[in-house]
């Protein structure tokens, strides 16, 4: 009738001071109802996520998760640490690296 969208009169209405009435009520059993969402945490370091992240709270904690899970592969066999055709994988030489006190 005026032109404007139901979300712009509800602005306009809190900006007022205007309480309007519900429409409806929220089934809590419908899907969209985000009342009390579920809590995820980092894979890695194990804080909260917030409601953007899916796994990880950062990229550093991405690559660092993904470092780790690979060493322990290497180390029970699942993965035989080569890249390529004959170069040991970049993730194999740096615990190498930092288990030798950054000697070769």
């Amino acid at each position: 009738m005026y032109g404007v969208t139901g979300n712009a009169i509800k602005k306009a209405a809190k900006r007022l001071g205007i309480e309007l009435p519900q429409r409806r009520l929220v089934n809590p059993s419908e899907h969209f109802d985000k009342s009390e969402k579920e809590r995820r945490y980092c894979l890695n370091c194990g804080k909260e996520l917030d409601y953007s992240a899916k796994k990880y709270c950062s990229n550093k904690c991405q690559t660092e998760f993904q470092y780790k899970d690979y060493i322990s592969k290497w180390k029970s066999g699942e993965v035989d640490g080569i890249s390529g055709k004959y170069e040991v994988s970049n993730h194999i030489r740096r615990y190498l690296f930092e288990k030798y006190d950054s000697s070769c």
